[in-house]
């Protein structure tokens, strides 16, 4: 088998393994943990380490968390995200109630680890959607991996979404799945935050970046 057969073989034993634990993880974790698992799994690491920073600063994770670990103790519980009154309770219920034996991490396969990242970086950005109060799609996620998107970018975004009270609609922008409204909308959200990002880049050069983003 080729690196890409094994490649392809560790994506699908991972979506596998994510796909036996729904009656504890529930509907919504699984799909789009096997969504993120499908999309990012090459790249699954560094997507990790960003909503991890964007975790840290809003105080949905710690700096002592990790989200792979996290996702190995949502798959050994038997309780589920709705089994809670909010994501951030079931997350102390994962530090506090799941016990995870210093090994159990290493001796799992590369298909039950990628799993477990997953199912981690879907509660966390859970977690994150719950306490700004704008929903953070998968697609998102996807988009901030398939751009090699920083945290100051992936933060930013963020931040200005939220503080204009709308939708995160990153990549239907960058898909032009939209009607002209919201692409104008969405076209100003982006393009100030890359401005504030990156005072020293003209209007026309930060239009030409997220003109290049789209055409991927």
């Amino acid at each position: 088998m080729g690196f890409l057969g094994a490649i392809c073989g560790a994506i699908s034993s991972a979506v596998s393994f994510v796909g036996s634990c729904v009656s504890s993880l529930g509907k919504a974790v699984v799909g789009m943990a096997s969504t993120l698992i499908k999309e990012l799994a090459p790249i699954i690491d560094t997507v990790v380490t960003i909503i991890k920073l964007v975790a840290e600063h809003f105080g949905v994770l710690k700096p002592e968390d990790d989200i792979e670990d996290l996702g190995a103790r949502a798959m050994k519980s038997d309780k589920k995200v709705e089994d809670f009154d909010s994501v951030n309770d079931y997350i102390d219920h994962l530090r506090n109630d799941i016990e995870l034996g210093k090994d159990e991490l290493k001796k799992m396969n590369e298909s039950e680890k990628l799993a477990c990242k997953a199912v981690g970086a879907t509660i966390t950005s859970k977690a994150l959607s719950e306490k700004i109060g704008v929903e953070i799609p998968a697609d998102f996620w996807i988009e901030v991996g398939k751009h090699s998107m920083n945290y100051k970018e992936t933060l930013g975004l963020i931040e200005a979404y939220k503080s204009n009270n709308m939708p995160i609609q990153f990549a239907d922008y960058l898909k032009g799945n939209m009607g002209f409204t919201d692409r104008v909308k969405n076209e100003s959200i982006i393009v100030n935050t890359y401005k504030a990002i990156n005072p020293e880049m003209s209007i026309e050069e930060i239009e030409d970046k997220v003109m290049s983003m789209s055409s991927k």
